[in-house]
């Protein structure tokens, strides 16, 4: 259950991920995004694994409603907004429902039961499905690796790469570290443990104390890189290990 979220305004936007949590704690905000380029991007890019878009009538910039946005856009999408006034333009773009702000329990609850009975995915007893493979850039070709062959991931730059276990090669993904966290890597076996790198749970060999209360991985096999657990995700981290 994937959702992207346009809206440029930082209090609705809260309103809104307190409103779908307390709807379904499962629900997962893959993004959120100010403006139509950025929504448009996401939603074309991700065909596949994007459920469903909240998308306010005026972004960052300017009207949702352009030419392009109603001609690409092909993802059930919810219009949110501050009055009537675009009721019918998102009629045209085909809107599954049309939401006013201030949002309230109620409104979420019902758009998103009549939305399960279209759509399986929304249903609230549906289990997640996560990629058994991922496509890699390896010099000029194109490769699968298997998910369970990923010791750690990591973005240099804006780009991004998987380290694998058989091989300890690098490989490019086309995609965030927040996409394989949220759509691609299973939470049960891998981890964020800052904003750099995801590790795989059967690649820590060893935690050790680090300073600042944070805490350094050892992987197997061994990374050249500084595996440190930012002092946030500490707490998050034990949890998931069980310590």
């Amino acid at each position: 259950m994937n959702v992207l979220i346009a809206n440029h305004r930082s209090e609705q936007v809260d309103q809104l991920k307190l409103l779908l949590e307390r709807y379904n704690p499962e629900i997962n905000i893959v993004k959120v995004v100010a403006s139509t380029s950025e929504a448009l991007n996401i939603l074309n890019r991700l065909k596949q694994q994007i459920d469903l878009a909240f998308i306010n009538t005026q972004l960052s910039d300017g009207s949702f409603f352009t030419s392009d946005a109603e001609l690409e856009v092909q993802h059930p999408l919810i219009f949110t907004s501050n009055s009537e006034k675009d009721a019918f333009r998102a009629i045209k773009a085909n809107a599954f429902d049309y939401l006013l702000y201030p949002l309230n329990t109620n409104q979420i609850m019902n758009s998103l039961k009549r939305l399960s009975r279209f759509n399986p995915k929304w249903n609230k007893t549906e289990k997640p499905r996560y990629k058994k493979r991922l496509m890699v850039k390896f010099g000029d070709k194109l490769q699968f690796k298997q998910v369970d062959d990923i010791s750690y991931a990591y973005a240099d730059g804006k780009v991004v790469y998987i380290v694998t276990k058989s091989s300890q090669r690098k490989y490019i993904v086309d995609h965030t570290l927040e996409e394989l966290e949220h759509l691609f890597l299973n939470p049960d076996y891998f981890f964020r443990i800052n904003r750099k790198y995801i590790v795989q749970i059967d690649a820590i060999h060893e935690v050790r104390q680090y300073v600042n209360s944070r805490l350094k991985l050892i992987l197997n096999p061994a990374s050249d890189k500084d595996m440190i657990v930012s002092r946030e995700k500490v707490p998050y981290f034990k949890d998931w290990l069980n310590l």
